[in-house]
């Protein structure tokens, strides 16, 4: 127990020197996280039993400290006893139940999934409703997906991409694997295919009409890949934000 402490230590003293971390503050600094005191962590692995999950567990803890966190609490179903003892020590809830947090005010908690799967990342965003995301950037952890596909399978995931793109002029006007193709290709009426048109209706399906998306960039230390395409992940209904501020004018 006590040589797992002095490592995790060790690797937050690395995080803290480095300029991952120096971004992250850069990063967190661009919208308004003033009110976050909650954490809640899902996906972390095991940090008795993996290095790159001991690491995701130091940039946690920094992050709580940063933030003066009231709470954190983690989950995972691979969890050792001595990751729950070294939980413990730490003050962190080890519980899967979400209604520890059902009525925190959502701008107040980070959710932070490293390298949580599609299925865990949509579950999080259809029943929980983050403000804040720290997890895989959205538009790269989709780019297997056809546009239907994610769409079909992962709705919330697809309006958060669909919202990214067009944040960052990243949307085509050409559609998506439509090959260019020969006259004489197209006079053998070969099959092409084009990505169908989606109604992405906001109001209606999701509870957000607006998502911006920061990636780190500094990756590049002793972690190796445990922070791999990790993004924070801003995701707001516009006429809340509207209103919050209409209030502070009265």
């Amino acid at each position: 127990m006590e040589k797992l402490i002095e490592k995790l230590q060790k690797y937050q003293d690395i995080l803290e020197k480095s300029l991952l971390w120096k971004e992250t503050l850069e990063i967190f600094g661009k919208y308004d996280t003033k009110n976050i005191k909650h954490i809640r962590c899902l996906a972390l692995g095991s940090p008795s039993e993996s290095n790159a999950a001991l690491y995701q567990l130091a940039i946690l803890e920094i992050i709580g400290q940063h933030f003066q966190c009231r709470s954190i609490s983690v989950y995972d179903p691979v969890f050792t006893e001595l990751d729950k003892k070294l939980f413990d020590k730490y003050e962190y809830m080890v519980t899967d139940d979400e209604e520890l947090v059902k009525d925190i005010e959502k701008s107040s908690i980070i959710y932070f999934l490293p390298h949580a799967e599609l299925a865990l990342t949509e579950k999080i965003l259809v029943d929980c409703k983050p403000r804040w995301l720290l997890a895989n950037y959205v538009l790269t952890h989709t780019d297997s997906f056809t546009k239907k596909k994610l769409y079909e399978e992962y709705k919330t995931l697809a309006y958060m991409k669909h919202s990214i793109e067009m944040d960052t002029n990243k949307i085509s006007l050409v559609p998506e694997f439509e090959p260019v193709i020969s006259k004489k290709s197209r006079r053998m009426k070969k099959n092409v295919y084009i990505e169908p048109k989606i109604d992405y209706n906001y109001e209606k399906d999701v509870y957000f009409t607006k998502v911006e998306a920061k990636k780190f960039e500094k990756l590049d230390g002793e972690w190796g890949n445990s922070f791999s395409d990790l993004a924070f992940h801003s995701i707001i209904k516009e006429n809340e934000v509207e209103d919050k501020r209409k209030e502070k004018e009265i």
